[in-house]
């Protein structure tokens, strides 16, 4: 059985990607977490030098471990994995299940528990600096990107870009759930809404024939997966 990776989905540590107010300052949540699993290890460390976090990409799935931080995420190497821990749940719900890429019992603990799609992940902690050039297998982009600054500029970093199908949701299925996306409402207005072909030939979730172009975390209705035989780990990107 190969293993699985992990990826790194909007990574926090010391860039402060995803500000959520669990700040790395003393006392904040942040470090309160950190405090409590790693016994107080990181307590006087600076930004730069704290844990970088992802996600374990269990079930294989080809928009990373961890959608909820983002529709894009690097895969990291082997040898990265080997410096990572792992937990399951989230380190912001107090977890007391650990483990190591050499040995753990996180799987059948995430695989047997029921959580919404953008929460079906094993929290990963990458101890060490991360460099992309040594640390990154790919850099694996929603394909909505295809084409855009954000294409040119992923071009530009010292590892492989690599493509995942992106998401497909038809609006007129969306304005059917209004509470579940506060902005839904909203889409029969704005024209930042509409909806963008696939690119020709990408394999899709099952889905409606649109690709939506939002850039904030949605699901796909059957979450693809990796081919087999690759299971694909992701870091996911963390609250800060």
């Amino acid at each position: 059985m190969s293993r699985p990776t992990s990826d790194l989905q909007g990574s926090r540590s010391g860039a402060k990607t995803c500000g959520n107010g669990a700040g790395e300052t003393p006392g904040g949540d942040r470090w309160r977490w950190e405090s409590r699993i790693f016994g107080a290890a990181y307590d006087a460390e600076p930004a730069h030098k704290r844990p970088v976090y992802g996600g374990l990409n269990f079930r294989r799935r080809l928009v990373g471990a961890a959608p909820r931080f983002g529709s894009s995420h690097f895969r990291l190497t082997g040898a990265a994995l080997r410096r990572a821990t792992f937990c399951h749940p989230d380190s912001a719900a107090e977890p007391s299940a650990f483990g190591v890429a050499a040995g753990m019992s996180l799987i059948e603990l995430a695989e047997a528990d029921e959580q919404d799609a953008l929460d079906d992940y094993i929290e990963a902690q990458v101890h060490g600096p991360v460099d992309l050039a040594r640390d990154m297998e790919a850099l694996v982009l929603d394909a909505s990107y295809r084409g855009t600054a954000v294409e040119a500029a992923a071009r530009r970093l010292p590892c492989p870009v690599e493509w995942h199908p992106g998401y497909r949701l038809p609006v007129e299925e969306l304005r059917r759930h209004p509470r579940a996306r506060p902005w839904a409402a909203t889409l029969q207005w704005s024209p930042c809404w509409r909806p963008r072909p696939a690119p020709a030939g990408a394999r899709t979730p099952e889905s409606a024939p649109a690709t939506c172009t939002r850039s904030s975390p949605a699901t796909p209705s059957s979450p693809a997966s990796s081919p087999a035989g690759r299971p694909s780990g992701s870091t996911p990107a963390r609250r800060s």
